[in-house]
């Protein structure tokens, strides 16, 4: 701890105490006071003398304290200080620097870096892949516990690296290169250590990791810009599939064709250019039509047919999937009122909805001001909605049951609920997962699978609805196990709700000419 400085008054007065001591020695100023007590007796001098003595002494051993405790209360002041600027630098959770850190530490100018380390940096940006998983099967304290290891893994892998957690499932790896050291060896190295099981909650858990890397100042020289590599380098490996890929020029495009998508995407919005399609829901008993589910989609006038599984994740990264959602249900509901009075919608709602407690009302104001009966309305969740939140998730859908709207669980058999949850909760329908159709006809084991969940839903006295039938021989063994409904590119893919108007007056059919005439138009 550093003393303070001393200031002008304090040489003055320590002058003045010295000048005035030596003054008494030279008067013998002690004997002086002596004689004048003695010869005064009747003043008391002495006793006086003896009383200021006294209070000299305790007021100094009282300073003395005083100055103790100060001395004490400042180290305090100073620890608390250092606890709170290690708080605003470091993740509290991983105990690892974060992006404050990184933002202090990249505004040195680039050669006061290079001078630190001569060698530069091979930087790696991390994403981690398989973390909503994990976190959705075990709660926020799972996460917690992975992102926590995740973190000791890197840390203890380079002693000299530098280890930021940027937020999230994000971390960055600053490591000053050995020798001839190959970045995308020390990356498939790092690729390797996170990638090893976990023991999360008692349980073993498995997780991927997309890695981008770019070297300073090879590639760039300034750091700052190095690290916007790394992660531009870390999008395309996700994009790709690959566990890690280093920087090259050509990239930058890539991160502009990102811009540019999301600000087609953000006025494709605010224009009602990315509107609802139907595929048609059929009674695989009967033939007929029983409903449409409507499925969102963009055409742009120059990048074209634009999927779903491109958009809507955008949405949510940029926080428009609400709104995203309102106008698509809003537009189904408008078009649904053109149907026969028997004809239901069926709606998909993303998971970050169903944490909305006032969703029910949402939805009862758009059918109010659409005019659509509520009892044609099926509103369709995934099974990992109830993984994130489950009591938040049951009050919302037991509002929306009440209200008259229908409820179907969307993807069974790829999600993470039990069968528990699943049977205690009220769902007017169960859609089985397209990738368990894949091969079922010709594949004994798989086909016991699917006839298993039918034989499940039926136990609960729910319809089954199949997705994704593309043969006739998926329809035909489906409709023989005793699955109700279903769907698929061989039944129709989703049309525009004009198309989709039209098919309605061929849903009395029987099911062999509804197909073929499906497939026709």
């Amino acid at each position: 701890m550093k003393l303070p400085k001393l200031g002008w008054d304090s040489v003055i007065y320590g002058v003045l105490a010295l000048a005035t001591w030596l003054f008494m020695i030279m008067i013998d100023g002690f004997d002086l006071f002596v004689d004048f007590a003695a010869n005064h007796e009747s003043w008391e001098l002495d006793e006086a003398f003896l009383g200021l003595l006294t209070l000299g002494l305790f007021g100094f051993l009282f300073a003395t304290q005083r100055h103790r405790q100060a001395r004490l209360e400042i180290k305090r002041r100073e620890i608390a200080e250092s606890n709170i600027s290690w708080i605003a630098k470091h993740d509290v959770l991983t105990r690892l620097p974060n992006r404050r850190f990184l933002q202090n530490f990249t505004k040195q100018k680039s050669k006061a870096i290079l001078h630190q380390n001569p060698k530069g940096f091979f930087v790696y940006s991390i994403d981690l892949d398989g973390f909503k998983k994990v976190n959705d099967l075990l709660g926020h304290a799972g996460g917690d516990e992975l992102l926590i290891e995740c973190g000791r893994r890197l840390k203890d892998l380079y002693d000299d690296a530098l280890v930021i957690r940027l937020g999230g499932d994000e971390f960055l790896m600053l490591i000053e290169p050995e020798g001839n050291a190959d970045p995308l060896k020390q990356a498939d190295f790092i690729h390797e250590a996170l990638c090893q099981p976990m023991q999360i909650s008692n349980l073993q858990r498995h997780i991927d990791a997309s890695i981008g890397i770019s070297v300073f100042p090879d590639d760039t020289g300034d750091l700052e810009e190095a690290i916007r590599y790394a992660d531009i380098a870390m999008y395309v490996a996700k994009k790709n599939g690959e566990p890690f890929t280093q920087f090259r020029s050509g990239m930058l495009s890539l991160l502009k064709e990102k811009a540019d998508l999301e600000e087609a995407f953000r006025s494709a919005l605010k224009n009602d250019e990315i509107v609802p399609h139907y595929q048609p829901l059929i009674d695989l008993g009967t033939g007929r039509i029983q409903g449409f589910e409507a499925l969102a989609r963009w055409t742009h006038n120059s990048l074209g047919s634009i999927p779903p599984t491109v958009f809507i994740p955008l949405a949510e990264e940029i926080g428009l999937i609400g709104e995203l959602s309102n106008r698509l249900f809003e537009r189904a509901c408008l078009d649904a009122t053109q149907w026969p009075a028997d004809i239901t919608l069926s709606f998909n709602l993303s998971p970050t909805e169903l944490t909305d407690k006032a969703l029910s009302n949402r939805l009862l104001q758009t059918l109010s001001k659409t005019g659509l009966d509520a009892r044609r309305l099926e509103i369709e969740i995934t099974e990992n909605v109830l993984i994130q939140d489950l009591a938040t998730a049951t009050s919302i859908l037991a509002d929306i049951h009440a209200a008259g709207i229908r409820i179907a669980l969307d993807d069974f058999g790829t999600g993470y609920s039990n069968l528990a949850q699943v049977s205690n909760l009220q769902f007017d329908r169960i859609k089985i997962d397209r990738s368990l159709l894949a091969g079922f006809v010709e594949n004994e084991r798989q086909k016991k699978v699917v006839e298993a969940i039918i034989t499940f839903g039926k136990g609960l006295g729910v319809p089954m609805t199949a997705e994704g039938i593309e043969t006739v021989g998926q329809a035909t063994q489906l409709q023989n196990i005793g699955c109700a409904c279903g769907q698929g590119f061989y039944f129709g893919r989703a049309i525009p709700a004009e198309d989709a108007f039209k098919l309605l007056p061929l849903r009395d059919s029987e099911l062999s000419n509804r197909l073929d005439l499906i497939s026709e138009a």
